[in-house]
């Protein structure tokens, strides 16, 4: 065992003394339920993504197919609303298919993103892409092994729609994120209060840092960027970094289907290093121990993400069971 890891696990142990039972069991409940069944009157968003259109290609070959999104009904109807037929089709039962290359459909979709802010339709707007990463992995149907995380870290060489951030929980699309876990030698954890403006759970406490991954970036540059912006930190002044696992979370929220992959780290953090939010999105730190932590995610004051990492580092950590199969 490294002394990096040996170091973690030592600050986890004494995050993980704090705990009673009735925490263990809501860590465990919180566990249990972190992929939520879709309302079964939701619309699937499919989509057949072909080779870009050349007079030799054959327009037919699908490079993917599959259920890729889901959404309401109303939300349905506005998509169908902006999106031209001829890459956005509906079937009988009322579920869509986008038809078309990456590149057309990402234009299209950025487009149709474009037209729903204008009308009011879609709110958070971050000028920043996300891509959906299409293949067999990231489709609304697919069950993951958490503890096998070879499967599930984003794969570029697979076909990528790419439009405005905001509108992946609009069409319920499977996106990506960052969450990092900030202890100190003593099992004192850091998190942020996320800032009143955020569009996504404002003044909630969250993970020391935590942010989508943009279309364009890899996890690690994610994961750099994110704490330099959200906790002024390099990497660098880190006692420990260490990759957890990656677990997937799915709910309804009130913008759409949330389905995401969080990839967690855990961080050690040294005395003198303290967080200081650089871009705006973070109100503020907070360093508590384990019962506080536990009492936000019980009053709901912490973001379901940021306490599922934590779940997470305590499950690979070997400090927490959780019931078989969940």
């Amino acid at each position: 065992m490294s002394t990096q890891t040996e170091a973690l696990r030592l600050a986890w142990s004494a995050f993980a003394a704090g705990l009673s039972q009735s925490d263990r069991d809501l860590l465990g409940q919180r566990w249990a339920g972190k992929r939520q069944p879709p309302p079964a009157d939701w619309v699937r968003l499919s989509v057949h993504v072909g080779p870009r259109a050349t007079p030799a290609s054959d327009r037919s070959r699908a490079v993917f197919q599959g259920a890729v999104g889901l959404m309401p009904a109303s939300h349905s109807a506005l998509l169908r609303s902006v999106m031209h037929t001829e890459v956005l089709s509906q079937d009988v039962a009322g579920h869509l298919t986008l038809r078309g290359d990456a590149q057309t459909l990402s234009d299209h979709l950025q487009h149709a993103m474009h037209a729903l802010h204008r009308m009011g339709a879609l709110g958070g707007w971050r000028n920043e892409l996300q891509a959906m990463v299409v293949d067999t992995a990231h489709t609304v149907d697919a069950t993951d092994d958490d503890d096998n995380t070879s499967t599930m870290v984003m794969n570029h060489a697979t076909p990528l729609l790419e439009f405005e951030r905001c509108g992946h929980q609009f069409v319920g699309g499977v996106t990506h994120a960052v969450h990092v876990n900030a202890l100190t030698q003593d099992g004192l954890m850091w998190c942020g209060r996320r800032a009143l403006s955020k569009a996504t759970d404002p003044g909630r406490l969250d993970n020391v840092c935590a942010g989508g991954v943009p279309a364009g970036e890899s996890l690690q540059e994610t994961l750099s960027r994110e704490m330099m912006e959200e906790a002024g930190i390099n990497l660098e002044q880190c006692s420990a970094v260490a990759f957890v696992a990656t677990l997937r979370t799915s709910r309804s929220e009130a913008i759409g289907w949330h389905d995401e992959y969080l990839h967690v780290t855990n961080v050690l953090l040294p005395q003198h290093v303290v967080p200081c939010n650089q871009d705006g999105e973070v109100s503020g730190f907070e360093l508590l121990h384990s019962h506080q932590v536990m009492q936000a995610i019980r009053n709901n004051d912490m973001t379901a993400d940021a306490g599922l990492a934590v779940v997470q580092a305590l499950r690979c950590s070997g400090f927490l069971k959780v019931p078989l199969g969940a």
